[in-house]
């Protein structure tokens, strides 16, 4: 019997010890309010962020450019594109969103050691490569172009650049190597080794054709590489450096009156990280260094006549057409280009009088009828290659 009771005391004891962590008890409600609390402040603080605006500069032309605010509107048509507008308001002003996306970064790049987005690859030593683009395909060699795709490639490059020669026009069709291909040894081991690619093949087919100038700037930058690092590592682009050696060499290949300077001593510039880095969520935590060459850029002026810097000539928020004039160059040149040919732009358009430079793939026989340019060049990056029909004829993507 006395055992029996024992038995039901010591029951007794445990039901009452839980009942101190049941939802009546006072320090668990306080718990379980502190979390709800959390939770919602964690959830509704983007929302609040982004309704009132306050993680950027409200109202700013910068902000509104980059995604309008979307407003209620009377008028059918804007009513329509709302659900639009209001996406890439959220997409692209979300509330707090650097600050989730380098929490995320840090996470899974810091401590998981793996990329935070699929969009970007990690590499060695820092080193950080774009695996979106179909970019890694191109280099392995997969899909390349066929016979039939080749043959339409060079002959439309002959027929451009003999209709441009019957009209006193120098021509170029000039590629910029991807930094895949100048920096292979930084790639992640387990990639599949390199194979022949299109522009491989370009150049190839070229040589049959010797009227054609395509500039392959590979060997040119693979033979400097190692005098300065050419490309940023945590950027899709090559630096200012790369485009100078890039720039002497399109200009020794356009026979080009461009004086010849000197490479050393480097300044160095440290930035903030670049396109790749900041898919990650670490733009804000990663210093980049851009290095300069000791040769002076040009005097370069806007068409109005305004002073131009090589630092506001080489934002990557550059207009789409720039017109840029230098007094101690000769001629007109329009250039076609994307973005890899904004680091040009400080260099290159000392060479000419008048340097107009657009942002497009597509080649306009009436652009340069009214123009009427000395020079014209096309400048691709050599991961569009994957993407081009034909040379100037857009991107298939």
């Amino acid at each position: 019997m006395r055992s029996e009771h024992a038995s039901s005391r010591d029951s007794q004891d445990v039901a009452s010890r839980s009942l101190a962590s049941e939802p009546g008890d006072t320090g668990y409600r306080a718990r379980a309010w502190a979390i709800v609390l959390l939770l919602a402040v964690f959830l509704c603080a983007p929302l609040i962020v982004t309704a009132y605006n306050l993680a950027n500069h409200v109202g700013t032309a910068r902000e509104e450019a980059r995604a309008p605010a979307p407003r209620l509107s009377a008028d059918v048509q804007a009513l329509k594109k709302l659900p639009g507008t209001s996406r890439w308001y959220f997409t692209e002003r979300y509330g707090l969103k650097d600050t989730l996306m380098f929490l995320h970064g840090v996470l899974m790049v810091k401590v998981l050691g793996t990329s935070a987005s699929s969009a970007v690859l990690l590499g060695k030593s820092d080193w950080l490569f774009l695996a979106s683009e179909r970019v890694l395909d191109y280099q392995r060699g997969a899909e390349p172009l066929s016979a039939a795709t080749l043959e339409d490639w060079v002959d439309t490059l002959e027929r451009r650049q003999t209709w441009l020669a019957d009209q006193g026009i120098d021509y170029a069709f000039v590629v910029a190597p991807n930094t895949h291909t100048i920096y292979p040894e930084f790639l992640p081991t387990h990639l599949a080794k390199p194979g022949i690619t299109r522009l491989d093949q370009l150049v190839q087919a070229s040589r049959l054709a010797p009227q054609v100038r395509l500039i392959d700037l590979r060997p040119a930058l693979l033979r400097h590489k190692a005098e300065a690092r050419l490309y940023f590592k945590t950027d899709t682009h090559w630096g200012p450096i790369g485009a100078w050696f890039a720039t002497q060499e399109i200009a020794a290949r356009l026979s080009l009156p461009l004086v010849q300077g000197s490479l050393l001593p480097l300044s160095n510039h440290p930035l903030r990280g670049g396109d790749l880095a900041r898919l990650l969520g670490l733009q804000l935590s990663t210093v980049e260094v851009e290095q300069w060459p000791a040769q002076t850029p040009p005097e370069l002026t806007s068409e109005a006549g305004r002073p131009l810097t090589s630092w506001q000539l080489t934002d990557v928020m550059a207009a789409d057409r720039l017109v840029v004039k230098c007094a101690q160059g000769k001629g007109t040149a329009l250039i076609f280009r994307d973005s890899f040919g904004e680091a040009l732009i400080p260099w290159l358009s000392g060479a000419f009088e008048k340097t107009i430079w657009i942002r497009s793939y597509e080649f306009s026989e009436e652009l340069v009828r009214s123009e009427r340019p000395d020079v014209v060049i096309e400048q691709v990056v050599e991961r569009k290659l994957m993407h081009m029909i034909r040379p100037g004829g857009g991107l298939d993507e």
